[in-house]
C-alpha cells in the first residue's frame, strides 16, 4: 500500500490558488473580496456557492457542501482523495511522490529526532550565551547593536565555545551525535574528533513556519572570518523555502504589508522597534518560492536592503522576480537607503521617526522598473537608446497584467519621447466598446481633430474667434475648439501636453482613438486636407443655421435685419464654396 506524506499535501494545498482550480471547472464571479456562482452539487436559483481565495476553501450555504481543493476535486470529479491528489499534483506541476507505509513512519521517527535534537542543542548555545554575555567580545557586539536580553532571549540567539563538547557528551549519546553529523549539524575531523563549525560565533537560530528549529547561522566576531555561515542542506533545511522571522508572523492570517530585509541583526533592530511584520532572506537575494510565500500573507511588500552595491544587485534580482507577481491587487515598494546605511545602523541611533520618513518615501516598482537602469534624457546615440528599450521591455513582459503592461509602455515611451507609438498597445486591451456617432458632419469633425492631433501646427489655419464656429451646437465641435485655444493661446504643440489637460477619462481615451486611428493613407498632404475638412465644416454650420431661421418662418415674415442676415450666409456659403 502507498500513501501521500502529510507534508506533501500541506505544501501542495498551499501551492494550489483554488480560485483557478474552482473557475477551471465552472464559472466564478468576483463579489468583495469572495467569488460566488451557482452550486455544481445541487440545483439553485440564486448563486449561493463561495470561493474564498485568502482562506482556501469552498462553501455553499445552499447543500452545506465545504472543503479545500482536494475536497472540491473529490465531489466534483467523483474521484477518491489519492486521485485527486494526483490531479492537484498535475494542476500544480509538482511530481507526486508516493511512500510506503514503513518509509513514512521511519521518516516521522527521524524528523521527530532532529527537530528535537535540534531544539537541545538551540538551549545549549543560548545558555552559553548567556553565561558569557560579559566577554569583551560579545558585549560589544550587543551593546554596539542596542540588541537588549528581551530580544536576545525572543529570537533564542546563542554562543558556542570550546565548552560544548562537554555538554555534547552530558546530553548526547554517540547515536544521536552521528544523527546529528549525519545531517551536517557536527563535523567530523580526519582524526575522527567532533568539532562544531560555528565554533566563537553568535548564533542565530532559524525556525520554519511552526517555529521548530530546523538550522543555524553563525555571526563571526572577528573581522577576519567570514562574516555567515549557514547550516548545510538537508531534507529538513533549504535557504530557498526559508525566511527568518516568518515564525513570528505566521500566526496572523492576513497583514497589511511586510518588511523584508538582508540581514538577521535588521529583523530583530526593527522587531525592537515595533516593526513585528518583518522577516529577513537569508542572503542577498529573494527567490520565487520565498516571493509565493509572502504574498500567501499579504498583499503588499516593502523590500529594505543595505544602501551598497550588494544591496543595489540585490534590489535587481528581486525587481526581475517580483515582476512575475505584480498585478492590480498585489504590490511592492523598495525603501532606498543612503549609502553605507542599513535599517539596523539608522534604528541604532534610535531615530525611528527617520526610518519612517524612508518608509514613506518608498518607490514603487513600477518606478523603480525604470530608474533601475541609467537613463540619459538627452540621449545623443540611437543605439542608447534602443538598448535602454530593450531592457525595459523584456522586464515589462514579464507581468501578467495587461493594464499595468499597457500602463508600462505607455510610460516608456513618454519617457524616451516616442510620442506616435506609445498606444500601440491599446488594440491588445479590452475596453468597452463605445458607439461613436457616424453622423457626416460629426466624421469630418472627427477627422479635422485627428490630422490636428498628429499635426498640432495645423491650429494656425483656425481663427477660434471666427462667428461661423458659434452660429449653432454640434458634437465633438467644442472639443475642436478647445484643442485649437491650447495651441494657439497656450502655445501647445505635443500630444502628451494636450493629453494632461483633459481630466475626464472618457476625453482622454477619445483623443488617443483618434490619434491612434489612421482615417488616410501616409501620402496625403495633411494641409490641403485640413483646410478642406474646414471649408466642408463651415458649410455645414452655415446651412444649419439658414435651416434653424426658415423653420421659423417664411421670408416675407422676417424683418429687415433678419432678411440682411440670411443674405450675408448665403454670400459666405458661396465663398466658401
Amino acid at each position: 500500500m502507498k500513501y501521500v506524506s502529510r507534508s506533501f499535501i500541506k505544501d501542495l494545498l498551499f501551492r494550489t490558488d483554488i480560485v483557478k482550480l474552482i473557475s477551471s471547472k465552472i464559472n466564478l464571479c468576483k463579489v468583495g473580496n469572495r467569488y460566488k456562482c451557482y452550486c455544481p452539487f445541487h440545483k439553485e436559483n440564486n448563486a449561493s456557492f463561495i470561493v474564498d481565495k485568502e482562506k482556501k476553501f469552498f462553501y455553499c450555504f445552499g447543500c452545506k457542501i465545504y472543503g479545500n481543493s482536494i475536497d472540491f476535486l473529490m465531489k466534483f470529479n467523483n474521484i477518491n482523495f489519492l486521485e485527486s491528489i494526483i490531479e492537484l499534483s498535475k494542476f500544480n506541476g509538482v511530481e507526486l511522490i508516493l511512500n510506503k507505509n514503513k518509509d513514512i513512519n521511519k521518516f516521522n521517527k527521524i524528523k521527530k529526532k532532529y527537530f528535537k535534537l535540534m531544539l537541545i542543542l538551540t538551549k545549549i548555545y543560548h545558555k552559553f550565551l548567556l553565561f558569557n554575555i560579559n566577554i569583551n567580545l560579545i558585549k560589544k557586539f550587543f551593546l554596539y547593536r542596542n540588541i537588549n536580553l528581551d530580544m536576545i532571549k525572543k529570537f533564542f540567539l546563542g554562543f558556542s565555545n570550546f565548552n560544548l563538547l562537554k555538554y555534547l557528551i552530558k546530553f548526547f549519546d554517540k547515536k544521536e551525535l552521528e544523527f546529528l553529523i549525519k545531517f551536517n549539524i557536527l563535523f567530523k575531523d580526519k582524526q575522527g574528533n567532533i568539532y562544531d563549525r560555528f565554533y566563537n560565533r553568535i548564533i542565530f537560530p532559524i525556525f520554519d513556519l511552526y517555529g521548530r528549529v530546523i538550522a543555524f547561522s553563525g555571526r563571526s566576531l572577528v573581522n577576519n572570518n567570514i562574516k555567515y555561515i549557514n547550516s548545510s542542506k538537508n531534507i529538513f533545511f533549504s535557504k530557498k523555502n526559508c525566511l527568518y522571522g516568518l515564525n513570528y508572523i505566521k500566526k496572523k492570517t492576513r497583514l497589511n504589508k511586510i518588511f523584508i530585509v538582508e540581514g538577521y541583526i535588521d529583523v530583530i533592530s526593527l522587531h525592537k522597534f515595533n516593526f513585528l511584520n518583518t522577516v529577513g532572506l537569508l542572503g542577498s537575494s529573494i527567490n520565487l518560492e520565498q516571493i509565493k510565500i509572502l504574498y500567501f500573507y499579504t498583499d503588499v511588500l516593502f523590500f529594505c536592503f543595505d544602501g551598497d552595491n550588494t544591496g543595489f544587485s540585490a534590489i535587481k534580482k528581486t525587481l526581475k522576480l517580483l515582476l512575475f507577481f505584480i498585478n492590480e491587487k498585489r504590490k511592492s515598494y523598495f525603501i532606498f537607503l543612503p549609502k553605507g546605511e542599513d535599517p539596523d545602523s539608522i534604528l541604532r541611533k534610535n531615530d525611528k521617526n527617520k526610518f519612517n520618513k524612508y518608509i514613506k518615501n518608498a518607490k514603487s516598482i513600477l518606478d523603480v522598473l525604470f530608474d533601475i537602469y541609467l537613463f540619459k534624457k538627452n540621449f545623443m546615440m540611437y543605439e542608447e537608446r534602443f538598448i535602454y528599450i530593450k531592457k525595459i521591455l523584456f522586464l515589462i513582459n514579464r507581468i501578467n497584467s495587461p493594464i499595468i503592461k499597457w500602463f508600462l509602455n505607455r510610460k516608456l515611451c513618454l519617457k524616451i519621447g516616442l510620442e506616435n507609438s506609445y498606444l500601440d498597445n491599446l488594440k491588445n486591451l479590452k475596453f468597452k466598446r463605445i458607439k461613436f456617432k457616424n453622423n457626416k458632419y460629426i466624421l469630418i469633425i472627427r477627422y479635422l481633430i485627428s490630422l490636428l492631433l498628429k499635426n498640432l501646427f495645423l491650429s494656425k489655419l483656425v481663427n477660434i474667434y471666427d462667428k461661423i464656429f458659434y452660429f449653432s451646437k454640434i458634437s465633438n465641435l467644442g472639443l475642436f475648439l478647445n484643442i485649437i485655444s491650447l495651441c494657439v493661446l497656450n502655445k501647445i504643440y505635443t500630444f502628451n501636453k494636450i493629453l494632461e489637460k483633459f481630466s475626464r477619462n472618457f476625453l482622454r481615451f477619445y483623443l488617443e482613438y483618434l490619434f491612434l486611428k489612421n482615417y488616410f493613407s501616409n501620402n496625403i498632404n495633411d494641409k490641403l486636407y485640413f483646410l478642406n475638412f474646414l471649408k466642408k465644416l463651415k458649410n455645414f454650420l452655415i446651412d444649419r443655421k439658414l435651416n434653424l431661421i426658415f423653420k421659423k418662418g417664411f421670408l416675407s415674415d422676417f424683418s429687415l435685419k433678419k432678411k440682411k442676415k440670411i443674405w450675408y450666409l448665403i454670400k459666405l456659403k458661396n465663398f466658401f464654396k
